[in-house]
């Protein structure tokens, strides 16, 4: 009997893309460098209008970007 474990979804993800960009069949078209200078802009209904989960991202982004940025 042969046993293989599932990595998680996320490990897939990554597997898949790596596995992807290695044999040519992928590209980078947007380098990771330059990401950290640009400006992100979330556009969603009005908060009453927009769905719980989309408020929630949206928050969950606004922690993310903010701590994520560095000191001029």
């Amino acid at each position: 009997m042969i046993s293989r474990t599932i990595p998680p979804s996320s490990e897939r993800f990554t597997i898949f893309w790596v596995g992807n960009l290695r044999s040519g069949r992928r590209e980078i078209v947007l380098p990771i460098e330059g990401l950290a200078a640009a400006p992100i802009h979330v556009v969603f209904p009005h908060r009453r209008l927009a769905a719980a989960k989309v408020r929630v991202f949206v928050g969950f982004l606004a922690l993310k970007l903010k701590s994520a940025q560095t000191p001029n």
